[in-house]
């Protein structure tokens, strides 16, 4: 398997970050040749950024287990 890793900074930053800004998009996923069949999504974070991702990932086919993990916190 192929593992992509896709940082994005959601707050402001100091420095020459050129990398992605802001809340996951598919945009971001859609980039070098990502393909969503087969596709496993391991999320983690704050219960708004995780009912918005993971409505994105159902979105496409990407639900459930085995192929989706969550881990929520407060």
């Amino acid at each position: 398997g192929r593992f992509t890793y896709v940082p994005s900074l959601t707050r402001e930053h100091r420095g020459d970050w050129s990398g992605e800004r802001g809340r996951l998009e598919v945009r971001m996923l859609n980039q070098d040749g990502f393909s969503w069949e087969g596709a496993h999504a391991f999320t983690c974070g704050p219960q708004l950024f995780m009912d918005g991702i993971k409505a994105l990932l159902a979105a496409r086919g990407l639900e459930g287990k085995p192929r989706y993990h969550e881990e929520r916190f407060l």
